[in-house]
């Protein structure tokens, strides 16, 4: 199968650091352009930060 916009092989592993941390910047990026109201915001920011990696830990 040929992927030819896709970051990594088909099959291939990412560091879960590096994909938080583009799909955090996604979302960043997202609710600059588009702001949610601050209750909904929070709740994505909330979101984001239980899901963050623990340094060290794979």
């Amino acid at each position: 199968m040929d992927l030819p916009v896709s970051p990594t092989d088909l099959g291939a592993v990412r560091p879960y650091s590096e994909v938080y941390a583009q799909y955090t910047g996604e979302a960043r990026e997202t609710l600059g352009r588009s702001p949610l109201p601050p209750t909904l915001e929070n709740l994505v920011w909330r979101y984001f930060s239980s899901l963050e990696p623990v340094p060290g830990q794979r």
